[in-house]
């Protein structure tokens, strides 16, 4: 009997102060830090700064990868637009992460030491079984009435 091969992510660093992933992101959720604002100089409280994380990822087939706010992110007054999902087939630069800055005080430090998110790469299987059973959790009731149902029907 093979042996299936245990997935590889390959993560291509972009730039030279790109990001060091020093995970295996198969068996664990890495934080990882943004190296860069968009334009902008400063964070404007209600709207959205696109933030650069100076790498791509090679993904492989019958996975994608899930980027998450990483939970202290909104200690620092930002959360994260929505979760990405990055499937093999997206044609993916240097990944953006859309950061909403929620409250007044200072904008995000760029800092490798304090990651503003975090990634996992997740079978799809996996993730599809996962998302159908929640989406299906209210259907799966008994077919027996309540007491309540048979004293008006």
């Amino acid at each position: 009997m093979k042996m299936a091969s245990k997935p590889t992510l390959t993560v291509q660093k972009l730039l030279p102060n790109s990001p060091n992933l020093k995970k295996d992101p198969i068996k664990a959720v890495i934080p990882f830090p943004v190296i860069s604002r968009s334009s902008r100089t400063e964070d404007v409280v209600g709207e959205v700064t696109l933030f650069d994380t100076g790498i791509r990822f090679d993904i492989p087939p019958d996975h994608h990868v899930e980027i998450t706010e990483n939970p202290n992110l909104w200690k620092q007054g930002y959360s994260l637009v929505s979760p990405i999902i990055i499937s093999p087939n997206d044609d993916q630069g240097s990944i953006q992460i859309p950061l909403l800055k929620r409250d007044e005080g200072d904008d995000l430090e760029i800092n490798p030491d304090h990651p503003p998110i975090q990634f996992k790469l997740v079978k799809n299987a996996d993730y599809f079984l996962a998302t159908n059973n929640m989406a299906q959790t209210p259907t799966l009731r008994s077919n027996k009435k309540s007491r309540l149902q048979s004293q008006f029907l």
